[in-house]
């Protein structure tokens, strides 16, 4: 938020001087998409992390993408509050099928972001105005975000494309009608390889609040060596979960992470960022509380919109099955609602 007013500032001074003198013109050189030679700047290796954090945001609060988690299992059960297409993994009809734009989430949403993380992968390491530990740590955090989208794209979709258009993790510029999909195997390896990167240069500890350090990438890493050792068998791979999982437990206080005293402490608001967290996605706080329903922008556009926190709202501890009295009646408690959360 501070960027935006200080953006805001900028514009409103740049108007002002506009109305004293006419004699200049407004050299203007608009970008319209992130290009290899923003990647080769500090400047655009950080705005391409930040867009790939942002990204995340389509993945985990919307309604949408309450699909992918637990509906499905005996852990949700819909309510008439959710629609046919977001609760195709409870019901299991017709509306889980590929034309369900919802079931798409994951897929249309994280191929954008990967092709980000490949930019700044492929080109960062050219970046100037960096020093080498400054780049190693930035290029860290984009193999862990790249490997963390195609870990829910294959563990959803199955087998997908390690290749966009330009070649297997390439930044890709180019429109393509043409998508090959690779084995899940092998995009298990390169997510392994991706969290293994991450492990190894992330700081200890979060540079800033919102941003991965090692704790999230061991974690992640020893849930992709057993997810491969699940699927495929390989005895060392279930080795190799445990060591990064042990090195997190180990090392737990560097890392500045530990277990809560009172479990039910892990969801009390103002918790979010506790040290039982070990990496989340970061939401819009106002005065009046979390913004539930939009972006930064707040202008109610739909694509806005299917980036809001608003998961919560389905989780109502069967409440829209509850009744309440109202004077010589009842009523049924409305569900998505805060208040009964």
């Amino acid at each position: 938020m501070k960027k935006h007013k200080y953006m805001a500032g900028l514009l409103a001074a740049s108007l002002m001087l506009g109305t004293l003198s006419c004699t200049d013109m407004l050299d203007e050189s608009p970008k319209s998409q992130l290009t290899p030679d923003y990647f080769r700047t500090a400047q655009g290796v950080d705005a391409g992390l930040i867009s790939a954090y942002s990204g995340l945001r389509w993945l985990f609060g919307p309604d949408g993408a309450l699909v992918f988690t637990i509906p499905g299992t005996d852990e949700f059960m819909c309510s008439d509050a959710m629609n046919g297409t977001q609760g195709a993994l409870d019901s299991y009809d017709s509306n889980y099928s590929p034309s369900n734009g919802t079931m798409n989430n994951y897929w249309n949403n994280g191929f954008q972001f990967i092709n980000t993380c490949n930019g700044v992968i492929q080109y960062g390491a050219e970046a100037s105005g960096l020093t080498a530990s400054e780049k190693t740590a930035l290029l860290a955090q984009a193999h862990f975000l790249r490997g963390l989208y195609y870990y829910l794209i294959t563990m959803n979709y199955g087998d997908c494309p390690l290749d966009l258009g330009s070649g297997k993790l390439a930044f890709n510029i180019s429109p393509t009608t043409t998508s090959v999909r690779d084995s899940r195997k092998d995009v298990l390896e390169t997510i392994i390889a991706d969290f293994t990167y991450a492990a190894a240069n992330l700081p200890d500890k979060p540079s800033e609040t919102g941003r991965v350090a090692k704790p999230a990438a061991l974690h992640f890493l020893a849930k992709a060596y057993l997810t491969r050792a699940n699927l495929y068998g390989a005895a060392d791979d279930y080795q190799a979960a445990y060591d990064q999982a042990k090195t997190l437990i180990d090392n737990a206080s560097s890392y500045g992470v530990a277990l809560l005293a009172d479990y039910a402490n892990v969801h009390t608001e103002g918790n979010e960022n506790s040290a039982e967290v070990l990496f989340n996605v970061q939401r819009t706080w106002t005065s009046s509380g979390p913004n539930l329903e939009f972006e930064e922008s707040n202008d109610g556009s739909y694509a806005v919109a299917n980036k809001g926190n608003r998961a919560n709202f389905f989780f109502t501890a069967g409440y829209e099955n509850l009744r309440v009295t109202v004077g010589a009646g009842t009523a049924q408690i409305t569900p998505r609602c805060l208040e009964y959360q």
